[in-house]
């Protein structure tokens, strides 16, 4: 990625506003987001080398961005008293734009890991805004800087890497790939990453803290220390399924190819979704839900406590995914208005179990009618 005219640090706010920030996208995103890690990038925070390296300034400027949209109530005063804007919404838009203007020209002769995060959380941050032409755009170039270094085959990532540097790499592609499936669910687009087939990239070790994640190895504690990532990696599983099922709901338009050729036969019998297993599958996915410790499964109350509610946040992130593909999987069958109608009044009833202040923390966008639509 060339990075064109040299770049000059751009103040935005007092330091004071940015470590705050960051502990908001800790306490409420990270659980989530599973972008970083987080010892060692809130060290790169605290040594404020944002003021010297450009795509860690970016890539801090979306941290900013995204934890000012999160956040709930007025601002504590010793952080309002040093900034200028009214609201969280300002506040977001201000590092926002920071990030944007502070994005080197695409090219692929040089990529950056943390642009590549940045232009992540940015994709994510435009669904928060419902600019979905945005969410696009962001993915696009984010797309664009893994092809070029062949990020979805680790054998192709830098030699020498650390554990540390291994494993967010691997966060960062599974969760791309969670949002780049989620787009084609939900706003009907082309999945572009392929879990199924392409990718040689293995999911996250299931560390109970960050911290068990060193520079030269992972430590992977007892059973009786319940990993929160074992959740994520589930959900990472129902999206595997729903990518296939995505697929086989957008058969190739019969406008491309000529009825009753021997291409018209192939594509439909190889795009026509297979209702034979779905209820195999789903009970396979319930099953696979069922074993989930407790932890990952009931969304106890927030507790301002990260290791106590980074459980919740995974529960409901469970919890609504699988009730998305059990969305999806009903529209391959035979199903009636009011069948799906019982089924959507089935969702609701399981966002009632979830304590209200998840939802105002976690993404609006990402829980809402567009489920479903069928």
């Amino acid at each position: 990625m060339g990075t064109g005219s040299p770049w000059e640090y751009v103040h935005v706010a007092d330091t004071s506003v940015i470590e705050y920030l960051a502990d908001q996208y800790h306490q409420i995103v990270y659980p989530i987001l599973l972008y970083f890690h987080w010892p060692s990038f809130y060290a790169d925070i605290v040594a404020r080398r944002y003021l010297c390296d450009r795509s860690f300034y970016t890539l801090t400027m979306a941290i900013c961005a995204t934890a000012a949209t999160r956040l709930s109530g007025e601002l504590p005063t010793r952080i309002a008293s040093v900034i200028k804007v009214k609201n969280n919404s300002s506040l977001s838009g201000m590092f926002y734009t920071a990030c944007i203007n502070s994005l080197p020209v695409l090219h692929t002769d040089e990529v950056e890991f943390n642009f590549m995060r940045a232009e992540a959380l940015l994709g994510m941050l435009c669904l928060e805004y419902n600019n979905i032409r945005g969410c696009h755009a962001h993915l696009h170039r984010y797309l664009a800087m893994c092809a070029e270094i062949g990020f979805n085959d680790e054998s192709q990532w830098p030699p020498g890497l650390t554990a540390i540097e291994v494993e967010e790499r691997r966060r960062l592609f599974w969760q791309q790939y969670h949002f780049d499936v989620y787009l084609a669910t939900i706003f009907g687009s082309s999945i572009r990453q392929r879990g199924q087939t392409q990718c040689q990239v293995l999911y996250p070790a299931e560390v109970y803290d960050d911290s068990d994640i060193g520079e030269t190895d992972v430590h992977l504690r007892g059973d009786d220390h319940v990993s929160f990532i074992r959740g994520w990696n589930f959900v990472t599983d129902l999206y595997r399924i729903l990518e296939h099922f995505v697929q086989k709901e957008h058969p190739q338009s019969s406008q491309q190819t000529r009825r009753g050729s021997l291409m018209d036969k192939l594509l439909s019998s190889n795009t026509n979704p297979d209702t034979s297993n779905v209820a195999d599958i789903l009970a396979a996915s319930q099953e696979m839900y069922d074993s989930l410790p407790i932890e990952l499964r009931e969304a106890r109350p927030l507790t301002g406590q990260i290791h106590q509610d980074r459980y919740g946040f995974q529960a409901i992130n469970a919890t609504i995914t699988l009730t998305t593909l059990k969305m999806v999987l009903a529209r391959t069958e035979d199903r009636s208005v009011n069948q799906l109608c019982t089924m959507a009044g089935g969702f609701l009833d399981e966002l009632l179990t979830i304590p209200t202040a998840y939802i105002r923390s976690t993404s609006t966008a990402m829980v809402g009618p567009k489920y479903f639509v069928a």
